[in-house]
């Protein structure tokens, strides 16, 4: 059935029809194989391996009071941060695992406080945390993971003091006077923790000095008082037991 040029052009063994299907078929199949590579390509390009970090200057601690104190966190992707907060200045380091695990001791060594807590991208999260005790040593742990899995390789280590709310106390029989001579004695003080002692010596005639009074030595009958900068009760005992804080303080009066 030849013809002109036009219909050799669609001979060869192969209807127009065939061809047209051919070609359609083709961009089809093409279509599918290059949808098919982008998408692999996006994951691939996507696949989150890398795990979250810290903002600089974090994590940290802040309002440290004598039972409480803060924990501060900002991360750069989501993330779920874990912490635990153990006494002592050198406890073991808990692995990254053992931190995200949340386990009551690790090591031989018991937590004082744990949890976790989500932190948004880019955003501060602060962690009130309580139940602590004055002057305590800390050390906390901190590690992040991301949504995807990835798992900081090493805890965060946060070395801490605790505050002191707690005003210092007499242990049981002191303060008390010793060697009572004619124009001095002995005064004795012994404290539950280091401090300085603020006093004065009134005749029993006299009205009882104010608080501001013995800090500044300034009643107006007083015989003998304290130094401007008080009297010391060292931070390191040395007398009866480890548990106390003593000193021995010479008092001389100004009258018989």
């Amino acid at each position: 059935t030849g013809g002109g040029g036009g219909g050799e052009g669609y001979s060869m063994g192969h209807s127009l029809g065939e061809r047209l299907g051919a070609t359609m078929s083709g961009v089809r199949v093409g279509a599918v194989v290059r949808a098919a590579f982008l998408a692999l390509f996006v994951g691939l390009v996507a696949a989150d391996l890398t795990a979250p970090y810290f903002y600089g200057g974090y994590p940290s601690a802040s309002a440290i009071q004598g039972s409480t104190f803060t924990l501060n966190i900002k991360m750069n992707e989501p993330s779920t941060v874990y912490y635990y907060a153990v006494t002592g200045a050198e406890p073991p380091t808990p692995t990254s695992a053992q931190v995200q695990a949340q386990y009551n001791t690790y090591q031989g060594q018991a937590v004082k406080k744990k949890g976790s807590v989500a932190a948004a991208a880019d955003t501060e999260v602060t962690i009130p945390l309580s139940g602590f005790d004055d002057n305590e040593v800390l050390s906390v742990f901190i590690v992040a993971v991301d949504a995807a899995g990835n798992l900081q390789s090493v805890a965060t280590k946060l070395d801490l003091i605790m505050g002191d709310d707690s005003a210092p106390m007499f242990l049981s029989g002191y303060p008390m006077a010793d060697e009572i001579r004619a124009h001095s004695f002995e005064l004795l003080v012994t404290l539950n923790e280091a401090g300085t002692i603020h006093y004065a010596v009134v005749p029993q005639t006299s009205d009882a000095p104010t608080v501001e009074q013995m800090l500044s030595g300034t009643h107006p009958d007083a015989v003998a008082c304290s130094p401007s900068t008080g009297v010391y009760v060292p931070k390191m005992p040395y007398f009866t037991s480890a548990a106390v804080y003593h000193v021995r303080h010479n008092v001389t009066s100004t009258n018989d």
